[in-house]
């Protein structure tokens, strides 16, 4: 995203694509490469959901039926930083997909959804465009799976209280990708550190505490109790 300066890697962010007299579509991003490797490009580099393909080919295709000339001087983009109230949409009918069905609910709609939804991509969807607002509601979804606990409990921008909803939930806590997840968080706290530790093997405690994946806190919690532990 050329131009775009002091975003942060893994900030949650919002790519308006804006069309001359026609609206905008607002897609949720995050920050993959910061300014300071973009140097040459003088922006930042972004990850897009690949749910947002099919709102990208439609809207190259309109702009081939409306003869422009080029798809670069048609479409101008912008960056946002994502808030708690994201923007609409100002056109809903460029391009009718999932994406843009989402983008046009209301925050506490969006919450609601991502509460109940039971499709996966669609989940992922709103968490992007929801960013840290939506965490604790996406918590409370059913039907969340082991790998997206594990993606949320690695997020080092995550809450402590949101952390410790983690790590209360004993059917997370049995699965070793949460448990992985949670312990290379620097953000966990150290009660918190010795309660994950304790459904850990000893055989895989051993092998814990000679990789530098985990903060010095969980090593040294690691060896305590690698003391106590037949």
């Amino acid at each position: 995203m050329p131009g775009a300066t002091g975003l942060p890697v893994l900030e949650d962010c919002q790519l308006a694509i804006l069309l001359p007299d026609r609206g905008a579509v607002i897609l949720g991003a995050r920050v993959v490469m910061p300014s300071d490797q973009q140097q040459q490009l003088g922006g930042v580099g972004l990850s897009l959901d690949t749910g947002y393909r099919p709102i990208l080919e439609g809207l190259l295709a309109q702009l081939e039926e409306a003869d422009q000339p080029s798809v670069e001087p048609a479409i101008e983009p912008a960056l946002s930083v994502s808030d708690p109230a994201p923007a609409r949409a100002a056109s809903v009918d460029v391009v009718d997909s999932p994406v843009t069905r989402l983008s046009r609910l209301s925050m506490p709609e969006k919450l609601k959804r991502i509460r109940k939804s039971q499709i996966l991509s669609e989940r992922n969807m709103l968490e992007r465009m929801l960013g840290k607002t939506g965490w604790e509601a996406l918590l409370q979804n059913p039907r969340l799976t082991i790998p997206e606990v594990a993606k949320l409990a690695r997020k080092g921008t995550m809450p402590k209280p949101t952390l410790e909803k983690i790590v209360e939930n004993k059917a997370w806590l049995a699965a070793s990708p949460v448990r992985r997840a949670l312990l290379q968080n620097p953000k966990l706290p150290r009660t918190a550190i010795t309660q994950v530790l304790r459904g850990v093997p000893r055989r895989e405690l051993e092998l814990m505490v000679r990789g530098a994946a985990y903060p010095p806190a969980v090593r040294d919690a690691i060896r305590r109790l690698l003391g106590n532990k037949p």
